[in-house]
């Protein structure tokens, strides 16, 4: 009895200090930053999984995910109920719902690996790496994906940021997981020596160095950058009576913009482009069609309400240029699509624009204009 009791005790104690952990690894994150201490939190959640039973294994795979996704997209809180207006308790209760239906990859993953652990530690190292990076593919893929806060983007201003341009960020993920799963296992048996495993991480820094990755690319010129930012908050955007005054400052910046290339945000124009008044994006264009050697691209909605609104990027090239769009084809759900039976909830937050068409174009290879070059 006694036995059982302190296994209940410790499946629930153990799940509660994995959630705590996992909650913990957002600090590794901008803005705080604190990378390093994503070594630790995945050796101890390498290590659990490397002693448990496979169902024991999902669990605190699935614990340690529902800690890292619930603090890490608590911004869905604040879209869904201070932009959205939907009640704080549902709002709150929809963020955790999510984590823990995306922290089941995380817990398949992690009871594959307590299935087919070896008790080698490089060989157990490196299946934990793996099962982190399909966990991780698999939430950013299937089911049309839900790919924010991955791991590797702890690592942009870290030691392991020289891998970038050979793995990406789910490669850079899966290194810091390898890494800390091996500082975990060395720790642990002492087989290879605990200094192996301390200066792993170091080691795989190092490597891109060797390699040449400094020279993984070449200038190809240097290009004059307007980024324009209205600031204008969420809660206005949409505002009738705060929308012309909204077009007509967005209008002014790009007058007063420079820069060879000019970027707006994201949907920058709260009115989709084809409901637009034609004077009004004849003025918007206008710097940039009387130039000689200068692009934009604009973030409007494209399409209509037949064919469905599209998530756009608007290239502007100068004088009668040909121009080009591209539309954005990984929608978010809830946010920017609706999932089959979830229409009352969408209805329930009054997002415009909340039900988006997928873009079809094909990534353009040219910037707006292809005169943009010195």
């Amino acid at each position: 009895m006694r036995a059982a009791v302190t296994s209940r005790t410790s499946f629930w104690g153990g799940g509660l200090a994995l959630c705590l952990a996992g909650a913990a690894h957002n600090l590794a994150f901008a803005p705080w930053g604190w990378w390093v201490l994503q070594w630790p939190l995945l050796a101890l959640l390498a290590e659990l999984v490397l002693q448990a039973s496979p169902k024991r294994a999902a669990w605190w795979g699935w614990c340690f995910g529902v800690g890292w996704l619930s603090a890490g997209l608590w911004w869905l809180h604040i879209s869904m109920h201070e932009f959205g207006g939907m009640p704080a308790p549902l709002s709150v209760t929809a963020v955790v719902l999510l984590a823990a239906a995306l922290s089941l990859y995380l817990a398949l993953a992690m009871a594959a690996v307590a299935r087919w652990r070896s008790g080698a530690p490089l060989s157990d190292a490196l299946l934990f790496a793996g099962a982190w990076l399909a966990a991780e593919l698999a939430r950013a893929q299937w089911f049309t994906g839900f790919p924010w806060i991955a791991s590797g983007y702890v690592h942009t201003d870290g030691p392991l940021a020289g891998w970038a341009p050979w793995v990406g960020v789910y490669g850079m993920g899966a290194l810091a997981a390898l890494s800390a799963a091996c500082l975990g296992r060395l720790l642990r048996h002492r087989s290879l020596g605990v200094l192996a495993g301390l200066l792993l991480p170091l080691l795989l820094a190092a490597v891109p160095r060797w390699a040449g990755v400094s020279e993984f690319t070449t200038s190809a010129g240097v290009l004059s950058v307007s980024l324009l930012q209205p600031n204008v908050p969420q809660h206005i955007k949409f505002d009738p009576d705060r929308l012309a005054g909204n077009m007509q400052a967005l209008s002014e910046q790009m007058q007063a913009a420079r820069g060879q290339l000019v970027l707006t945000p994201e949907s920058v124009l709260s009115v989709p482009r084809d409901l637009l008044d034609p004077s009004y994006w004849a003025e918007l264009t206008a710097p940039i069609r009387r130039s000689e050697n200068r692009g934009a691209l604009i973030g409007t909605f494209l399409g209509s309400d037949d064919s469905g609104w599209v998530n756009s990027l608007a290239g502007i090239s100068p004088g009668s240029g040909e121009d080009y769009a591209y539309g954005k084809r990984h929608l978010l759900p809830f946010g920017e699509f609706v999932p089959p039976g979830f229409r009352w909830f969408v209805d329930l937050m009054r997002i415009p624009l909340g039900d988006q068409a997928s873009g079809q174009q094909e990534a353009p290879s040219r910037l707006a204009a292809s005169a943009c070059a010195p």
